[in-house]
């Protein structure tokens, strides 16, 4: 399962196979409410499947690629999600703000955007949508969003990790597989750093 955001110019249909998620703060359906509990509250948006033309959403559904189409409908779903409405990528340097993922520490929500490009048609949690108070833990990561859902709104499932998670696999500096006997520095996948042998 895939956990994007979308942003559009236009209004679109969802396609099928996919959830929408409006997002406001704090257990509100209030777009202009800014986020002081560090909480943010998503309502599918699933009665006329709708998005708004200009309005972010979490998108939800199998990894792949999908039509969401014109409409002249609109939804009532209120949102406090920006974004990039544009096939290019976009400078961040006056977007500051917050997107969605998955970090060990504090598992799936919103954090602080550090990169430097926007990705196209994304869209993101706007730094003035929070109050002052959060904004510095979040910025040191300290904290993160946390997501609640709408009453009789389903939820999303966090990331699961693929692969042999009990064999440890081990790599040269050139990033070449190499088996426990090998001497020498090597990489630890599961460990995560450096074992000289």
């Amino acid at each position: 399962m895939n956990s994007p955001f979308f942003y559009s110019h236009r209004k679109r249909t969802i396609p099928e196979g996919v959830k929408v998620y409006a997002a406001t703060a704090d257990e509100t359906q209030d777009s202009t409410a800014i986020i002081k509990n560090l909480t943010m509250t998503l309502t599918e948006v699933d009665v006329i499947k709708v998005i708004n033309a200009n309005k972010g959403y979490v998108v939800y559904g199998p990894v792949g690629t999908y039509a969401f189409h014109s409409t002249s409908r609109e939804s009532n779903e209120a949102t406090i999600l920006k974004g990039n409405p544009t096939s290019e990528y976009i400078s961040s340097d006056n977007n500051n703000g917050y997107v969605l993922s998955y970090k060990s520490t504090w598992g799936l929500g919103f954090y602080k955007y550090t990169g430097s490009q926007l990705s196209p048609y994304r869209a993101w949690l706007p730094q003035n949508m929070v109050s002052k108070r959060n904004s510095e833990n979040l910025a040191l990561d300290k904290q993160a969003i946390h997501l609640v859902f709408a009453k009789g709104t389903s939820g999303i499932l966090p990331p699961t990790i693929r692969g042999d998670q009990k064999e440890e696999k081990l790599f040269n500096l050139s990033g070449q597989p190499v088996g426990k006997a090998a001497k020498g520095l090597v990489i630890s996948r599961k460990k995560g750093k450096f074992i000289k042998r």
